[in-house]
């Protein structure tokens, strides 16, 4: 149905790129990827880089786990696809936070 194709998008084009970008991010050290990103003004770069690739794993976690749950129980609809997308930015927003105040100065 038209539910299960959104959810295994979501899952397809938007979990999964994101959950493989933060392991080449964090594997490669390529913390420039990230937007607004000076080193110059980052007290940590490894830990701050670290913080931030889980938080786009957590990113990738929640949205995958909307996408899984759409498809297998078929509920969904505009509101449902809506809510997961917002919701997964939260922790996103949360990490990029707690890695700006830790050690961005």
């Amino acid at each position: 149905t038209e539910i299960q194709v959104a959810g295994l998008s979501l899952v397809f084009a938007g979990a999964l790129p994101c959950f493989l970008l933060a392991n080449y991010i964090e594997k490669n050290k390529h913390y420039a990827l990230f937007s607004g990103w000076d080193p110059s003004r980052i007290s940590d770069e490894e830990a701050c880089g670290k913080l931030m690739c889980t938080g786009l794993r957590a990113f990738a976690l929640t949205m995958g786990l909307g996408g899984a749950f759409m498809f297998l129980t078929q509920l969904g609809g505009d509101l449902l696809i809506m809510a997961v997308v917002l919701f997964s930015a939260l922790p996103l927003a949360y990490y990029f936070l707690k890695a700006r105040k830790l050690y961005w100065t």
